[in-house]
């Protein structure tokens, strides 16, 4: 599968560190596999599994070849929502305090618990 996605483009990883418990509440954005703001594309084969959606820009190509076990959410409320609450997910994730430090590659490591940072790429 290869999905070309302009969106609020973040991942959050909150675990509870040793320190304190963090968990970091996704709300309606938490079911969605695929949240955009500029449109989906797809090349090839897809199985997804997960809600989907793009808002204000509902456009998607490639989508044919998609089985999708999820909810299609383009262009609605439903998205406009998620996107939201994604958005303020993301703003609680920076505020938190890393409370480790992680190299240049994520290659061969395992993380526990913890806010991780890094100042470089990760490859």
């Amino acid at each position: 599968m290869l999905a070309t996605v302009s969106m609020i483009a973040f991942s959050i990883l909150a675990l509870p560190s040793t320190q304190a418990a963090t968990q970091i509440d996704l709300k309606s954005s938490a079911s969605f596999i695929l949240l955009a703001q500029n449109g989906l594309s797809n090349s090839g084969s897809s199985i997804m599994q997960g809600d989907i959606g793009s808002y204000p820009n509902a456009s998607q190509t490639g989508f044919s070849s998609v089985s999708l076990v999820g909810t299609n959410q383009f262009g609605n409320s439903v998205t406009q929502l998620a996107l939201a609450d994604a958005t303020s997910a993301k703003n609680v994730a920076l505020s938190l305090t890393p409370t480790a430090t992680i190299a240049n590659t994520l290659t061969a490591q395992t993380f526990g618990p913890g806010i991780y940072r890094s100042s470089n790429v990760l490859s």
